[in-house]
Formats: structure tokens, C-alpha cells, sequence
């Protein structure tokens, strides 16, 4: 007998894959994105302190209809990194959906053995 090849599952919606991840994980999805946001946050605060040219990163804030060009010119530190972190968001969803398992499977602990301990005498 030949057997008919099945059709692959279509991929769902990243909406519906973080939903999904978000029962099956619980508070290990919430505590990798903020992880991720935070130290995204800080990379972009500390290189912005250190010098780095965020021409780019106003110029699509301003792009986005974010703001003004003149208030761009005129932003802090802060709010310069808050641009950057919402411009890297599509990768931070990427990278919780790549982490959110591996650490999950972390959590978890291991399985009980069927085979109980043998019990220990004190010497």
C-alpha cells in the first residue's frame, strides 16, 4: 500500500506563537522579555553615553511621526535608548521565542525515576 504524504501544518501568526508559548511557559515568557528589554535598554543608554552616533535612531523616530525633528535634536539619553528599544522590538520577540524553551526546559525539574532511592545507613 502507498501511503498519501500529509500537507506540513501551516505556521501560525506570531500573536497566536507567543500566546501559545505564554500558556505553555507561564511567567518564563514575561521574565525573558523584560530580561531582554532591560539589558536592550541599557546597551543602547550606556552606548549613547559612551558617544555613539544616534543620528539613525532619531531619524527614525522622526520617521515614524514620533516626533519633531527640533525635539529629536534636543532628546536625552533616556529617550534616545526608549527609540532604540521599541526599533529592536521584532528581534527581542524573536530571541523570546528562541529562549523561552531552552529556558523552560531549565526550570523544569528532571522527572522522578521509577526506581526509589535505596535508603542510607549511617556508619
Amino acid at each position: 500500500m502507498s501511503e498519501t504524504p500529509t500537507a506540513p501544518a501551516p505556521k501560525l501568526p506570531l500573536k497566536e506563537r507567543m500566546s501559545a508559548l505564554l500558556d505553555q511557559y507561564g511567567p518564563v515568557v514575561l521574565v525573558v522579555w523584560l530580561t531582554l528589554s532591560v539589558l536592550t535598554f541599557f546597551c543602547f543608554y550606556f552606548a549613547i553615553g559612551a558617544g555613539v552616533d544616534v543620528t539613525p535612531v532619531t531619524d527614525f523616530a522622526v520617521d515614524q511621526g514620533c516626533t519633531s525633528p527640533e525635539r529629536a535634536a534636543q532628546s536625552g539619553q533616556g529617550a534616545v535608548a526608549c527609540v532604540g528599544l521599541q526599533a529592536t522590538k521584532p528581534i527581542r520577540f524573536a530571541l523570546t521565542a528562541l529562549l523561552v524553551p531552552l529556558v523552560g526546559r531549565l526550570r523544569t525539574p528532571p522527572e522522578a525515576s521509577d526506581t526509589p532511592n535505596p535508603p542510607t545507613n549511617p556508619a
